[in-house]
């Protein structure tokens, strides 16, 4: 499954629920926010699916994200840090995934030019001849340590 923004978070939650048919998920500047969250009615907006990834069991998901710096923030939420606080969870749990974080603002730019690569990444070790794939972190991934915030925009101490 992919998509972009709105579409990105959709894609995650086919895979998310539909892990039987659906195992890799290709999300671009995705909305991990709090869009479409309706307290009134009992539903929760994206920003819950960090605290799903960390909280429910472990699914068998391939995850490819990306996000820019410059992505935007609303009442809703931030997409840059939220992109990251998903990203943050996979990592902790253990999934085999890829989090590629530039500058862009909220445009598909980035995902446009990461396809070769995130395709290639998706399918790497395919067998068709296999009935299913048991996805596993990356050794080189499982060396580095979780994804730490810098304030760009204003003065640090």
């Amino acid at each position: 499954m992919a998509g972009a923004s709105s579409g990105a978070i959709s894609a995650f939650n086919v895979a998310w629920y539909h892990q039987e048919q659906f195992s890799r998920v290709l999300s671009h500047i995705g909305s991990y926010t709090a869009l479409q969250w309706k307290p009134e009615e009992h539903l929760d907006g994206g920003y819950i699916v960090p605290f799903k990834v960390n909280r429910e069991a472990k699914n068998n998901l391939r995850v490819w994200l990306s996000d820019g710096a410059d992505d935007g923030e609303s009442r809703a939420g931030n997409w840059p840090l939220s992109n990251m606080a998903l990203a943050n969870a996979l990592k902790l749990r253990g999934y085999d995934f890829h989090f590629r974080f530039g500058t862009s603002m909220h445009v598909i730019a980035e995902g446009a030019m990461d396809l070769p690569e995130s395709l290639a990444w998706f399918w790497r070790e395919y067998d068709a001849g296999r009935c299913g794939q048991v996805y596993e972190m990356d050794e080189e991934e499982r060396k580095k340590p979780v994804f730490r915030v810098t304030i760009t925009n204003r003065e640090a101490w």
